[in-house]
């Protein structure tokens, strides 16, 4: 049965803002890829005319040359009910493009992106219910914003979810899907089975619905996400806070490590303890990062964010063997610089505090532009 939990507004507090883990060939990386739209799907791409509707409506949304905390909530809720609005009227490739030329001209509002998306996703599958037809159409035809709106239409099925019988059908709905679009679809299916049980090891017992030893991986690593992520249905904050990370989940990891049943999730594990690590310093980077652009960092500054950065880094040695610790070592420096904007200078600083064995992993790391869904064909 279900846990029951008392449903809290939809209105999320102040919280840095999240970046999408993708699965790609049994790695986390983060990236940003064109999935080819669907012309013949009805609420994702239907026909309309270009109109700047949708960018006068995102124009009118708070905008502010500092990523203040104090801003978060106002910009989130803006451009998630802007974005309402377009699924509503079945104008989201229009929307899409819109959204795109906005973030372009107030690059700092890249950051609430995907949790714009995450929450008008939520909001719009709680009041209108999506057959896994039309989930999937959204799978194939549209990534904006790192899935976002996806992401929330994933929670939104397990909000909405009676049984696990309806996992099962999801489960069908992505095998039927290749490449790109059933890796996302893997992962979304981790996140709703953790959404749904707020258990991890019942919500990877659900990914073992699926048959290959990959398609487990990516929905293995949705799960884990999920639980660090801010949750729909506890106000936006996450399931387990952020100061129990390093205890609970090396102890989680030892646990599927001695399963064998588990075995496409061990790999998984480790890595997401690097990524959340790497998320876990954001908001001291992102308020370091902001200052350092400007020049109004002083070296005291500089050493405080160098000696936090190392200190999580080497909490990857929290794991039981040495290539687990060097796996999640990997995973943190490849996704250190997502956490500040995208200035260069900032983030080769944030590489150089790492071990010099694992600089080229950071450095190598990129934060693509935003995405140009309009080109896609």
């Amino acid at each position: 049965m279900r846990p029951v939990r008392k449903r809290k507004s939809i209105i999320p507090i102040a919280l840095f803002a999240a970046s999408l883990v993708f699965v790609s060939y049994g790695t986390i990386t983060l990236i940003n890829k064109t999935i080819p739209s669907n012309s013949t799907t009805s609420k994702v791409t239907a026909a309309s005319k270009t109109s700047d509707q949708w960018g006068g409506l995102l124009n009118q949304c708070p905008k502010s040359d500092h990523l203040l905390a104090i801003m978060m909530d106002k910009i989130i809720n803006c451009i998630s009910d802007v974005w309402v609005k377009a699924w509503d009227k079945q104008m989201m490739n229009d929307f899409n493009n819109s959204l795109r030329i906005f973030i372009e001209q107030n690059p700092n509002l890249n950051n609430y992106c995907h949790r714009s998306g995450h929450q008008a996703g939520y909001v719009s599958y709680r009041e209108n219910l999506i057959s896994t037809d039309l989930l999937k159409s959204v799978v194939i035809a549209d990534n904006t914003c790192n899935n976002g709106f996806l992401h929330g239409l994933f929670d939104g099925f397990a909000n909405k979810a009676k049984s696990q019988d309806e996992f099962k059908l999801l489960v069908e709905t992505c095998m039927s899907l290749k490449y790109i679009q059933h890796s996302v679809c893997t992962d979304g299916t981790g996140h709703a089975a953790f959404q749904y049980t707020h258990d991890p090891l019942k919500a990877l017992d659900m990914c073992i619905e699926y048959k290959n030893l990959e398609s487990r991986h990516g929905c293995g690593l949705g799960v884990f996400m999920q639980m660090y992520r801010p949750d729909t249905d506890n106000n936006f904050e996450p399931y387990l806070a952020y100061k129990s990370l390093k205890i609970e989940w090396p102890d989680m990891c030892n646990k599927i490590e001695k399963n064998d049943s588990y075995i496409s999730f061990r790999k998984g594990c480790k890595e997401v303890f690097g990524y959340l690590l790497a998320q876990d310093i954001g908001t001291i980077i992102l308020s370091w990062a902001t200052q350092y652009e400007e020049g109004k960092t002083s070296s005291e500054n500089d050493n405080e964010t160098s000696n936090s950065l190392k200190t999580h880094f080497s909490s990857c040695s929290l794991l039981e063997n040495k290539y687990d610790a060097e796996t999640c070592k990997h995973t943190f420096a490849q996704n250190l610089v997502w956490q500040t904007s995208a200035n260069h200078k900032a983030q080769m600083f944030l590489c150089k505090q790492l071990d010099p064995r694992f600089y080229a992993d950071c450095s190598n790391s990129q934060i693509p532009a935003f995405e140009n869904t309009s080109q896609a064909k």
